[in-house]
């Protein structure tokens, strides 16, 4: 399992801004500027090479996990459900519609309990942000390294 405490890509002074006299929609707003604004060059090569560090152990432990109890039984039940072929359930190659893709697949990476942990956070970011970077990528087509790399660290900064 690996854990870690990245932090956020961008920090601003928390002196400088008092959320509590926010405009209704101002963090909504914020957090979507983040998004729109932050490009690859702005990560910090550090957190790009831990956040490749961290695909990697989520998918390894999506393939460790991929014939646990409960993760057939997800897998199945999504296939089941059918839908557009849009992405693949690892370890099966069934396509079924992306979001059911990583469902299944965040599943699978949960299943075993061996994925990365946020301890302060006590989350498991990467098992959710990780199966649904690779569905909605195979979905669209297209998607440069540098891209999905981007929206993972985009997906666990958030």
């Amino acid at each position: 399992m690996v854990t870690h405490n990245l932090a956020p890509i961008s920090q601003s002074d928390p002196s400088a801004d008092n959320a509590a006299n926010w405009s209704p929609g101002e963090a909504e707003r914020r957090i979507a500027d983040h998004f729109h604004q932050t490009r690859y060059e702005d990560i910090p090569p550090a957190t790009l090479d831990f956040t490749k560090c961290l695909m990697l152990d989520t998918i390894g432990a999506a393939i460790a996990g991929f014939q646990a109890e409960g993760a057939t039984a997800v897998a199945d039940l999504v296939t089941s459900w059918g839908g557009a072929p849009q992405a693949r359930i690892i370890g099966r190659g069934d396509m079924v519609p992306a979001h059911q893709a990583a469902m299944a697949n965040a599943t699978m990476a949960r299943a075993l309990e061996i994925d990365d942990v946020h301890e302060q956070g006590m989350l498991h970011p990467t098992a959710s942000i990780v199966p649904l970077a690779l569905a909605v990528s195979e979905a669209a087509g297209g998607i440069t390294g540098r891209q999905f790399a981007e929206a993972v660290v985009l997906g666990i900064d958030l």
